[in-house]
């Protein structure tokens, strides 16, 4: 019998709100349905309480079917048979769902022989349009867009009756998002039920599917005044990458290879943005500047002395939001303890001081008082990147490290964030390094624009002319949404090569330089004069 899944007058919340009510619908084989709602609409609570995965004090209520038997209500022995071949989820937080210490093969395996498939995993990776050189990689050693297409992958491998896709396109560049689609689409022509939950309205418009619009009121929201931190400085740093190259071990053996040779320098109070497509190396130039980790080769330095350091003073400098803000929130701290915890580690104030200092932040990017007594868990995606937010500025920092701030934002909310974020930078003369994948929206907004191609800087400049009269014949295909998967530099040669009209054979054999075409502009490549 085809598979059926029903909802009547299903409803999910936490706590005593109720944050989706009355969702009905009926699916069967090779359906599929958009429920679309912005940044904390309830979105990924409905997608977890799908799964039977919803924790108090969240709640579902209501029916929801699957092949005529109510779920709603029945013990986990149960939901065990359901999930997985019946019912799969793969979430907008690809890493909770990966296993840390299994690679990617051994994950895609056992998610196949669970359906009596046993079939290799590198030829099962190559049908479905993935790189099978990622099967021998940790999920630690995966970029965010290429965890998320594991992530799918993964519950594709299950080959399930019902997918609830929720959030999936968050992060992925133009050729991902195009992926995406592929597959997607070809999972519900081979009779999956798909259940997108989303606010990408591109991606439900070329999936073709109904909408069932949840949350009456969008999650976007107006910052207010900006606090003036307790810990202020009168001078913004001076960062710079002198032949940064970084690889990172393979528990297998090898290393891989995440950026090379990088030579960038910030100035005081810049705003420079890194773009590239997924896996270029963005997030780890990012992580290098925060001083989270250190290069293989090359130097940092920041304000003319070596960086990272241990000096405390220093690293109150540069505060770092990460592009998985739920994961680097503790899960174990209310939000008002992780907001005091900085200025505890750093011996600001007394605490009267320190709640008034977080009290301030908390008004000024419209977190509820509510909100403070809860836990990461209990918050939306959205919710967690503001409060992410309010933890780094509380310090007061002189660099502010973005790594893909607007991913998986609605529209008001993106709006929002940018606007908070080029208020701090002009307000306190704070520098903000801000790596994107999408940069178009808000490329206007910045100095200066770094280009990044599978671990290699091909070229940078003054930020509008950059991106829309570009000398690489790279950032004009970024531009365009050309941009092809890579993963990691090559091992000779120009990593567009393969796909740049104009090479030549001295482009595949050889490296090009960084050229400086004049003070403030430079580009990798060997036919320019």
């Amino acid at each position: 019998m085809a598979a059926t899944l029903e909802a009547q007058g299903f409803a999910v919340g936490i706590g005593a709100e109720a944050l989706v009510s009355g969702l009905t619908f009926r699916l069967s084989a090779g359906g599929g349905l958009a429920v679309m709602g912005p940044s904390g609409s309830g979105k990924t609570t409905l997608g977890l309480a799908l799964a039977g995965l919803a924790r108090p004090p969240a709640w579902a209520r209501g029916s929801l079917r699957f092949c005529g038997q109510e779920l709603v209500g029945r013990p986990e022995s149960l939901w065990k048979a359901v999930r997985g071949q019946g019912i799969a989820v793969t979430g907008f937080d690809p890493a909770r769902g990966l296993h840390p210490l299994w690679t990617v093969e051994r994950q895609l395996a056992a998610a196949l022989r669970r359906r009596g498939q046993h079939q290799s995993v590198r030829t099962w990776m190559a049908a479905w349009g993935l790189d099978a050189d990622w099967a021998g990689l940790f999920p630690h050693e995966l970029s965010s867009g290429m965890r998320v297409r594991v992530g799918v992958a993964l519950a594709l491998a299950m080959a399930p009756a019902v997918l609830v896709a929720d959030e999936p396109s968050r992060g992925l560049d133009a050729r991902h998002r195009s992926w995406l689609v592929e597959v997607l689409s070809r999972y519900r022509a081979q009779g999956g039920i798909l259940l997108l939950l989303t606010h990408d309205q591109e991606l439900v418009t070329r999936l073709a599917l109904p909408v069932e619009p949840i949350g009456s009121r969008s999650e976007g929201w107006a910052p207010k005044p900006l606090p003036m931190p307790l810990a202020g400085h009168t001078s913004s740093p001076v960062l710079r990458w002198d032949g940064v190259t970084v690889s990172f071990p393979r528990a297998g053996g090898g290393t891989t290879l995440a950026v090379q040779d990088v030579r960038l320098a910030m100035n005081a109070g810049e705003r420079l943005l890194v773009v590239g497509e997924s896996g270029a190396g963005k997030s780890t130039l990012a992580r290098l500047a925060a001083g989270l980790i250190r290069p293989t080769e090359g130097a940092m330095w920041l304000n003319h002395r070596p960086w990272p350091d241990r000096d405390p003073k220093r690293r109150r400098l540069v505060q770092m939001v990460h592009q998985d803000a739920r994961a680097a929130l503790s899960p174990a701290l209310t939000v008002r303890a992780l907001l005091e915890e900085p200025l505890h580690i750093h011996r600001i104030g007394d605490v009267a001081s320190r709640r008034r200092q977080v009290q301030a932040w908390a008004e000024a990017l419209e977190i509820p008082s509510t909100w403070l007594a809860r836990r990461p868990s209990a918050l939306s995606d959205g919710q967690c990147r503001r409060v992410a937010l309010a933890r780094a500025l509380v310090l007061g920092p002189e660099l502010l490290v973005l790594d893909e701030p607007l991913a998986g934002l609605d529209a008001r909310g993106r709006e929002a964030v940018a606007e908070l974020l080029h208020a701090v930078s002009r307000r306190f003369g704070a520098g903000l390094l801000w790596v994107e994948h999408a940069p178009a929206e808000v490329v206007a907004a910045f100095d200066r624009l770094a280009v990044m191609h599978r671990g290699r800087l091909v070229e940078w400049g003054p930020a509008w002319t950059v991106w829309h009269d570009p000398y690489h014949p790279f950032t004009d295909a970024l531009r365009r949404g050309r941009s092809p998967m890579g993963a990691g530099p090559p091992l000779r040669g120009c990593g567009w090569a393969s796909e740049c009209p104009w090479a030549t054979a001295r482009c595949r054999a050889e490296v090009p330089a960084l050229r400086a075409l004049g003070p403030d502009r430079a580009v990798a490549c060997h036919h320019l004069p």
